[in-house]
């Protein structure tokens, strides 16, 4: 079997100079580990930019309200996030924000958190060609392998008509790709990237060309449907069903060096019935292993990565261990317990129904709701870094169940949980999220979870009820660094597809051994 490997880059909302500041920099392994200061990565406090601590402050600083991010379709004008006639059709994502009042929008706060890993993938397709003469063809980016002997010896080659930087987004399931039908704002900054349907060979419209409507606590996406096709590490996917961007409104889009959104989450949460990119990759057999996975560093902007189809062992501890998704809607699986130190926080016998995990790759911090958001407040406090201690803030302790019904604790210490600023006063990495009550009581498990823990979304056999999530130890260091280097063909490349190696059953008492009960990352 052979996976592919995706460089990610984690933006942070400093503006589109960040990505490419993130491309062309990448300081080499030795630097990397100075920088570290030689410490072992699971000693560290995950670095978070100024930004996003001083987002995560504000929001501790305000009293949030559900609120809800809805989709219209064939409707003429946004729905304003200030007030009006809420929208109809499915809602996408939920999230919290203390900036919407009421219960009629649902909130994706991108804007606010303060960054986002992105990938490249291409978009559309163009072919170039040259004459057995030698006249060179133009220039082309992600050629697919393989060409094409014409009549007349003219050899031709397939590309992508343009390739984008995108969010990879596990919590949501449709797809943005900034457009040329975008004439003004931020998508239409000469310094991004735009895909022209009228320049793809394989671009056809969506049937009755809907036109979709975003709206966000802080703006709002439009756009058309269309259908073309998607390449994602050196990969074709036919047919894909997409919102061409043409218009765009908040400071997301004008802080941060996004031009689409990949989502990755399943069926039922797609606008429309639309078919996912997912489920069009397992429909039309792109992938050895219908599965994809995420290694993000814990201070490292360049060392990242989304693999698909398989993994690489020497980004991981030990092996993983399969976790059930328990209603395919979100990437979501059983919480049995959440504890602060002793004390049990919230679980099935304090709650009444069966909590849930949720890992979600568009989500910075982990979240929590209701009672268990006010709880953590109160143990949790704000205090400088260097007057933490075990007695004043405990470990916390997810309990998860996996496929084989053993409890798995996943521990984490105040190192991992409190983030500093640039005082050095510690707020905790937690922000409130109120989802669906038929999606609840849960816990976003977001990037802070996803630095700490290898993650692999396993859709198996392609049925959603079959999906699982595999989670091991990540590894760090200027080990890691070299070996996504080797794996994505250079520091400057984007991908590159690799051999599997099996994976190993791990030796008795190692560290990341699973036969433990309790592991602290």
């Amino acid at each position: 079997p052979r996976f592919h490997v995706m460089r990610l880059r984690r933006v942070d909302g400093s503006g589109p100079a960040a990505l490419l500041e993130a491309s062309g920099q990448r300081p080499g392994p030795a630097a990397a580990a100075a920088a570290a200061g030689g410490t072992s990565a699971s000693a560290q406090r995950a670095f978070f930019s100024e930004r996003q601590v001083r987002a995560l402050q504000d929001h501790h600083a305000q009293q949030p309200s559900f609120v809800q991010i809805s989709q219209s379709v064939e409707s003429s004008t946004p729905v304003s996030p200030t007030g009006g006639a809420p929208a109809t059709g499915r809602a996408i994502k939920e999230h919290s924000s203390p900036q919407q009042p009421g219960p009629d929008y649902v909130v994706q706060r991108l804007s606010n958190l303060g960054s986002e890993y992105v990938g490249a993938i291409g978009v559309g397709t163009v072919e170039s060609c040259k004459s057995a003469g030698g006249n060179a063809p133009s220039s082309l980016a992600s050629v697919r392998p393989g060409s094409k002997v014409a009549d007349g010896g003219v050899t031709c080659s397939r590309s992508a008509q343009a390739t984008l930087n995108v969010v990879l987004d596990t919590g949501s399931t449709n797809n943005w790709i900034a457009s040329s039908n975008c004439k003004s704002g931020a998508c239409a900054k000469e310094d991004r990237h735009r895909f022209d349907p009228n320049q793809s060979h394989t671009y056809t419209n969506y049937p009755g060309a809907s036109m979709l409507h975003i709206s966000f606590g802080t703006g709002s996406i439009s756009g058309m449907q269309g259908i073309d096709t998607f390449s994602v590490a050196g990969h074709y996917v036919e047919g894909q069903v997409f919102g061409l961007i043409s218009e765009v409104v908040g400071a997301l889009w004008d802080q941060m060096a996004i031009e689409g959104i990949l989502g990755l989450a399943f069926p039922s949460m797609s606008a429309n019935g639309v078919k996912p990119f997912f489920d069009n990759i397992i429909e039309q057999k792109v992938l050895d292993k219908n599965q994809f996975s995420f290694y993000y560093s814990t201070n490292d902007n360049y060392a990242n990565a989304a693999f698909w189809g398989g993994v690489d062992r020497r980004v991981f501890k030990g092996r993983r261990v399969w976790f059930p998704v328990t209603v395919p809607h979100y990437w979501a699986t059983t919480l049995v317990k959440f504890s602060i130190g002793n004390e049990t926080i919230l679980s099935e016998a304090t709650f009444g129904r069966t909590p849930k995990a949720v890992f979600d790759s568009g989500t910075t911090f982990f979240t929590a709701q209701g009672p268990v958001w006010d709880k953590v407040v109160e143990k949790l406090q704000r205090a400088k870094c260097d007057s933490l201690t075990r007695a004043s803030h405990p470990d916390l302790t997810f309990t998860l169940k996996d496929v084989d019904g053993n409890l798995r604790h996943f521990v984490f210490t105040q190192e991992q949980y409190m983030v500093p600023d640039a005082n050095q006063d510690c707020v905790m990495g937690f922000m409130k999220v109120e989802l669906p009550p038929e999606h609840g009581p849960a816990m976003i498990f977001g990037e802070l979870f996803l630095r700490y823990w290898f993650a692999t979304f396993d859709r198996a056999d392609g049925v959603p009820e079959h999906a699982r999530v595999g989670i091991a130890e990540a590894k760090h260091g200027p080990e890691v660094v070299q070996a996504l280097e080797e794996l994505t063909g250079g520091a400057q490349a984007t991908s590159k597809t690799q051999p599997e190696i099996a994976e190993a059953v791990p030796v008795p008492n190692m560290v990341g051994d699973w036969n433990a009960n309790a592991v602290a990352v």
